[in-house]
């Protein structure tokens, strides 16, 4: 297992440099909210779902009714739903832990997944494993590191929660820089705006998603001859 840690870590490094900054400011946030630190590491290993952790830091302290929390969390995180669908033929192969890599399918382990292959001689569901295993160990880390330092260290944190966009930016840079066909990135784009402007900044999500499907399956073939 520490030669596979080996040969995966560095291909993690950036998503490890995101969550240190990402992680402490989550960390700052939830003791800032007047919840205990230990609640930080907790909800990162039990929910670890980026954006909806920092929104559950409003639920707890302000509560809501449990169909406006539902509906609040398939507006956030419904994009995991489609995030499968790309997995599904990688994901065959894997055995019994596949629940728990499912549940590290973070949006940065997503990125990782789809843009990198797995070292020779490794199998996927090692790779799988140790890359969603890597992340959410140092998301569980940063944030913890994030709620001792706001424990006895007063600290500002306006605009901190900014972090989470930098790391989607800086991820969706990382793939365009990459991707030798722009065309899926530029739909997606595209069809997000549209999105945006028809349903408003809270609900745009599911929406685009499913247009996206839509388009992508539309135009699949075209996009696989361009590939080819």
């Amino acid at each position: 297992m520490k030669d596979i840690c080996k040969k995966v870590f560095p291909q993690t490094i950036p998503v490890l440099l995101g969550y240190l900054f990402l992680g402490v400011a989550y960390g700052l946030l939830v003791v800032e909210a007047g919840l205990p630190h230990w609640s930080a590491p907790l909800m990162s290993f039990l929910i670890y779902a980026g954006a909806m952790q920092f929104v559950a830091i409003g639920m707890l302290t302000n509560p809501l009714s449990i169909p406006s929390i539902i509906l609040l969390t398939l507006s956030i995180n419904g994009r995991f739903l489609f995030y499968g669908l790309s997995l599904l033929k990688p994901f065959e192969s894997i055995g019994k832990i596949k629940p728990y890599i499912m549940h590290t399918l973070s949006d940065e382990t997503f990125a990782l997944l789809t843009t990198l292959e797995s070292p020779q001689g490794m199998s996927n569901e090692h790779f799988f494993l140790t890359v969603g295993g890597l992340n959410q160990m140092y998301w569980v880390v940063f944030s913890w590191i994030g709620a001792l330092f706001g424990t006895y260290i007063s600290f500002n944190t306006h605009g901190i929660d900014f972090v989470m966009t930098a790391l989607i930016i800086s991820l969706f840079t990382e793939q365009w820089l990459n991707a030798k066909d722009k065309r899926p990135a530029i739909l997606g784009v595209g069809i997000s705006v549209v999105s945006i402007l028809i349903f408003g900044r809270d609900g745009f999500i599911l929406p685009s998603m499913a247009m996206m499907i839509l388009v992508f399956l539309l135009f699949r073939k075209s996009l696989e001859r361009r590939r080819s």
